[in-house]
């Protein structure tokens, strides 16, 4: 659904020993400046390329842990160009995604996952 080649933003207060040291060892050669979305506590920020290997790798470390411990924000980007911006990840919180990802294909994923889909 995403376009390739986008790098994973990954913010929170409470990462995971694991997560942070899996996302430390996999940083994106070319990290952009993206605003935080917490402002106190101060928190950690992890910019990794959005690859399969990658995503696959952090989805395992996932199992067994509460969202927090993964992210409080996460974002996709490439470039200056926003592609997925998710504040609040893992809560009712919508997430926005890019005018270039298949609407199409935005459906289908609502409708698997029992999401609510309403263009911005």
């Amino acid at each position: 659904m995403l376009p390739p080649g986008l790098t994973l933003y990954l913010e929170g207060t409470s990462i995971a020993p694991s997560v942070e040291a899996y996302l430390a060892d996999r940083p994106a050669a070319d990290p952009v400046s993206v605003r935080r979305g917490t402002i106190w506590p101060r928190p950690k920020a992890y910019q990794m390329p959005m690859t399969t290997e990658n995503v696959a790798g952090l989805a395992e470390l996932m199992k067994g842990l509460a969202e927090p411990e993964v992210a409080d924000h996460l974002h996709a980007y490439r470039d200056a160009v926003a592609y997925l911006i998710w504040f609040d990840a893992w809560s009712d919180s919508p997430f926005y995604l890019h005018k270039d990802v298949p609407e199409d294909a935005v459906r289908r994923l609502c409708g698997t996952y029992g999401c609510e889909y309403s263009p911005f």
